[in-house]
């Protein structure tokens, strides 16, 4: 990625942690974990290859889920990132530094473990981690392995 697009993903957290501080009214503990979990995320876009705001999709969220579930980082503090994800691609919808919102249509999520046959196809995620990893689910991003009853 050179730097002029980096700089570009950056320049737009920045905006939109100066804006949560303003706006939002966050307290500094909330705005500092905000901003360390989207560090955290910005920097695996950037080993993704995602370079500008507009080019960030769903999976690209997936995919860093995934990564903090298998980290063995808490359910809680995996949602607390979703969180700050959801609000930072708010922000660059309305900021129109994106047009689309890869983050709407997430549930909150919870820890699980990975059925290799449920992750979508072509998921770059699904050849990132292995059959028995801990990944973050949910119903829009791991599709159900169970079939409906026959009373259903």
């Amino acid at each position: 990625m050179d730097e002029a697009h980096a700089s570009e993903l950056g320049r737009a957290l920045d905006r939109f942690l100066e804006s949560a501080v303003f706006e939002d009214g966050l307290s500094e503990r909330t705005l500092a974990a905000y901003g360390a979990d989207l560090r955290a995320y910005l920097a695996g876009l950037a080993e993704s290859g995602v370079e500008r705001p507009g080019d960030i999709v769903r999976e690209d969220i997936t995919d860093h889920l995934l990564a903090l579930g298998a980290s063995g980082l808490a359910a809680r503090s995996v949602a607390r990132h979703l969180s700050g994800i959801r609000r930072f691609h708010r922000f660059l919808a309305r900021e129109q530094l994106a047009q689309r919102g890869p983050s709407e249509t997430f549930d909150s999520p919870r820890i699980g473990l990975a059925k290799t046959r449920a992750m979508p196809s072509g998921s770059r995620s699904a050849s990132r981690f292995g059959p028995n990893s801990p990944i973050i689910t949910d119903k829009n991003v791991m599709p159900s392995t169970t079939t409906p009853s026959a009373s259903q």
